[in-house]
């Protein structure tokens, strides 16, 4: 077989929950699976600007064929957040159609060449899968194939996706996938009528449940330790080496001082300020703690300075995982999710999560696994937070190894790549 993946961005330097799950599908799909697989992505590397920052043309990733091509133009963010204003005010009449499709294009990235070249290609590839939604890579190119097409939504309940174009997307695409019940329940209310059966009655609808490339336990605990005696790879060479990791993150674990972590896009459409909120408020509540609270990937939210708080910027595979090995906590303050790869990840390596209650995913995740608490505003933070910080062995122990049973239990790749090639196999007949 040979497969297309769509997505809007595509890279391992690129920072993104939906980003992250086209690589890694594409990825074992290629190597665990007979396909061949392409993906077609664009230039941009920046979501906000979508500035063709990468070359074009086709490069290899590992056993994926990468296809990059150019964005029209890049966002005008005035023009942008003007139509978004008109087309999300509360006390404006419907939006017209061609209001919503100038909002789609501008919202982005819109490639031409990307569109053209699916269009001449199509006949090459059995199914087109197409990630996420929300862009204009899903929006305007999954019509040119919708007889392959595949859609991994990635939806949640926001304003966006009441548009009355996201209606028909849904109806055309031959086969939808989702990542959680949850996501498919809402998925489900929303286009009411694909439950009913009126239109696309013939998708299966099936759950995703991806893996997690977890780390090497041994190789955790082995740079941790070399991280905390200083003892050289060179005068130890069972030890592997910390060259790659950085001063911070190496004076942080130093310190031997408790801290949450945030990881993921820096960003207030994620959740950041309200985190930066209780938690500020939990240090002036309790004026001797020594906790902190770290966030760790690619910036766009800029918080005042607090002594409390560190922002490390992005970090490395390596890095990530002895952040999360060593955190009391993993914090997911963002609403809006469909499924969230740094709980699974911080589950993988036996630690609890805290979680925004109001993300329905979110929170049936927690209520399942018992892997975590969930919050709603700062008071509420303070209670969970001192639950999990007053005895954090103890919370590892029994909060964190829940959390970890929940992802042996239910996600592994296996099942996914079993799942995803059904779907294949059923759009390319």
């Amino acid at each position: 077989m040979k497969v297309a993946f769509v997505v809007h961005r595509y890279g391992a330097e690129i920072i993104g929950g939906a980003e992250s799950l086209a690589r890694q599908l594409a990825d074992k799909l290629a190597t665990m699976t007979d396909t061949q697989v392409d993906v077609f992505t664009t230039c941009a590397r920046n979501y906000q600007t979508w500035e063709n920052e990468l070359p074009s043309g086709e490069t290899l990733d590992g056993a994926v064929t990468v296809r990059r091509y150019a964005v029209d133009f890049p966002r005008c963010e005035t023009f942008f957040n003007r139509i978004s204003d008109s087309l999300f005010a509360h006390d404006s009449p419907p939006p017209s159609t061609e209001l919503e499709l100038k909002w789609a294009k501008e919202q982005g990235p819109y490639s031409s060449l990307l569109m053209k070249s699916i269009t001449e290609k199509k006949d090459d590839y059995d199914a087109f899968i197409f990630v996420t939604y929300l862009y204009a890579t899903t929006l305007f190119a999954l019509p040119l194939v919708k007889e392959k097409s595949i859609l991994i939504p990635t939806a949640h309940d926001e304003v966006t996706i009441y548009l009355k174009l996201f209606d028909k997307l849904f109806a055309q695409a031959r086969e939808i996938l989702f990542l959680t019940e949850k996501e498919r329940e809402f998925v489900e209310s929303r286009f009411s009528r694909l439950k009913q059966g009126q239109i696309g009655s013939e998708k299966s609808s099936m759950i995703l449940s991806v893996g997690v490339d977890g780390p090497d336990p041994q190789l955790l605990e082995q740079q941790l330790s070399e991280i905390l005696h200083n003892e050289s790879s060179i005068q130890s060479p069972s030890l592997p080496t910390t060259q790659g990791i950085s001063q911070a993150i190496k004076d942080l674990l130093k310190e031997k001082t408790a801290y949450l972590l945030y990881l993921g896009r820096i960003d207030k459409n994620k959740g950041c300020d309200h985190l930066y909120g209780c938690f500020a408020y939990f240090c002036w509540k309790y004026k001797t703690t020594r906790l902190k609270l770290i966030f760790a990937g690619t910036q766009h939210f800029f918080p005042d300075p607090h002594p409390n708080i560190q922002i490390l910027g992005k970090v490395t595979e390596e890095e990530k995982w002895l952040l999360l090995k060593n955190a009391v906590t993993t914090v997911l303050p963002s609403q809006f999710e469909s499924l969230s790869l740094s709980v699974l990840e911080s589950f993988t390596v036996g630690t609890p999560v805290l979680v925004n209650r109001k993300c329905e995913v979110l929170q049936a995740t927690i209520e399942k696994s018992g892997g975590g608490y969930s919050f709603l505003e700062a008071e509420d933070f303070c209670d969970r937070l001192l639950e999990l910080t007053r005895d954090p062995i103890e919370s590892k122990k029994g909060l964190g190894e829940k959390g970890r049973t929940y992802v042996t239990t239910h996600y592994s790749w296996p099942s996914a790549v079993k799942t995803l090639t059904k779907t294949i196999e059923r759009v390319s007949h």
